[in-house]
């Protein structure tokens, strides 16, 4: 993988991929068993680490954004 993921451990990889399928921050943190601020802050940190939106925001929903798209081909090479 590039530099650019040097800081992103795996467990990071894991919670974007099932952010991605489960479509909200809700839902995830249900079945990772988090409290909801504390995968909502967990998405924040690893766009931060990333360098850019991975996913569009909604009050119910998070969709992936073309960089949170190319983000997840990078992540499955």
């Amino acid at each position: 993988m590039s530099e650019q993921f040097d800081d992103i451990r795996l467990k990071d990889f894991v919670f974007f991929d099932r952010l991605a399928a489960l479509g909200s921050i809700t839902a995830v943190a249900k079945e990772l068993r988090l409290p909801k601020a504390t995968a909502s802050r967990w998405l924040s940190t690893l766009e931060e680490r990333v360098g850019r939106p991975l996913f569009k925001r909604t009050t119910r929903s998070v969709v992936l954004t073309e960089s949170g798209k190319a983000f997840g081909v990078r992540v499955r090479e």
